[in-house]
């Protein structure tokens, strides 16, 4: 299983020896890593902690009125906890520079008891947009049913579905691996993680059915249902374009048509620039045999497709104060005006 987090530490002593088409050098390397490592993904991490815990103070400022709100709170709440769990794989970065047995042990425990977690976190929130896209869709095409057929209080029951169906979908993960003492050098021994018996034991069974979370549960089911809901959006949104036209809308209605844009927007990206590359790149880890790219380039292009992921859970709370001037109007309500005023 290709871990997504794996920095320096990993690579000093399990990169794998041969020829490549594409390498870098070490020095290269190392210096993109702990760019990437140790700068970048935690100011991004941060940025992504404090925008969700802002993004759910307002949302639940504005109420539990609105479905839709309910789905936001949820997202928000599942990118914090990918952001915090994101960061924590990547402290051990810092600390390979001061202390490298303290930074095995560091990523060890991480690997055996967070990083199926980080993993649940980006996976639910994939599915709570798939079920906004859902949403909207169904706004789009029957704006005066929609308060009846998804209510909050049902809104609330799916976010919850869908965070328990992800974590039973990802409770294997949290068995695949258990901590263990590993020799790295001469007479050093450091705390390190291995694969536990019921994986070895199994091993067929679950390296089938982690493909099929790969492949399936995370990218090609949530990818279908995106592209039908935008789709549908579309093909609506051109037939109100055509009405438009012909006669004047209530200001609501066109906020609520440009509000659907919006989330047409993100469920894209979402899937486009997260989902299919990061999956797809998991893929080539795990079962490519060939000798194109150097282990340097594979990790330097996870690290990079892991900053895009964490950027598509810090960028939510920038396109609601752009594009939501609810969002907005509360944001300097609760935020602007106090911090102007002290």
């Amino acid at each position: 299983m290709s871990d997504g987090n794996a920095s320096t530490v990993l690579y000093y002593t399990d990169m794998a020896l041969g020829v490549y088409i594409y390498d870098i050098s070490p020095n290269v390397f190392d210096q993109l890593s702990t760019f990437i490592n140790c700068f970048l993904i935690h100011i991004m991490c941060l940025f992504g902690i404090l925008g969700n815990v802002i993004t759910i103070v307002i949302l639940v400022y504005n109420g539990f009125t609105v479905a839709t709100n309910i789905a936001l709170i949820a997202l928000a709440v599942s990118d914090l906890f990918y952001s915090v769990t994101q960061s924590l794989g990547r402290v051990q970065s810092i600390v390979y520079k001061f202390n490298p047995d303290l930074a095995y042990c560091f990523y060890s425990y991480y690997m055996v008891y967070i990083f199926a977690w980080n993993q649940c976190t980006i996976t639910t929130s994939a599915y709570i947009v798939t079920a906004i896209a859902i949403e909207r869709m169904i706004a789009v095409w029957f704006p005066f049913k929609v308060v009846h057929l998804i209510t909050p209080i049902k809104m609330g029951c799916i976010v919850i579905l869908l965070g328990v169906l992800t974590v039973v979908i990802y409770s294997p993960y949290a068995i695949y691996v258990q901590l263990d003492q590993r020799t790295l050098f001469v007479n050093k021994t450091v705390t390190w993680y291995k694969q536990n018996q019921p994986y070895i034991n199994n091993v067929n069974f679950f390296e089938v059915y982690r493909t099929f979370v790969t492949i399936f549960s995370n990218v090609i089911i949530p990818l279908i249902i995106i592209l039908v809901c935008c789709f549908v959006i579309i093909l609506r949104l051109t037939l109100s374009n055509k009405t438009i036209k012909k006669m004047t809308l209530s200001e609501k209605r066109v906020r609520d048509l440009k509000s659907v844009k919006i989330t047409l927007l993100v469920c894209l990206s979402l899937v486009v620039l997260v989902l299919i590359p990061l999956n797809a790149l998991d893929i080539y880890l795990s079962y490519s045999q060939t000798n194109l790219i150097s282990p340097r380039i594979q990790s330097v292009l996870m690290y990079l497709l892991q900053c895009v992921s964490q950027c598509s859970a810090s960028t939510n709370f920038i396109i609601y104060v752009l594009f939501n001037p609810k969002f907005f109007s509360t944001y300097k309500k609760l935020f602007l005006l106090r911090c102007y005023m002290q």
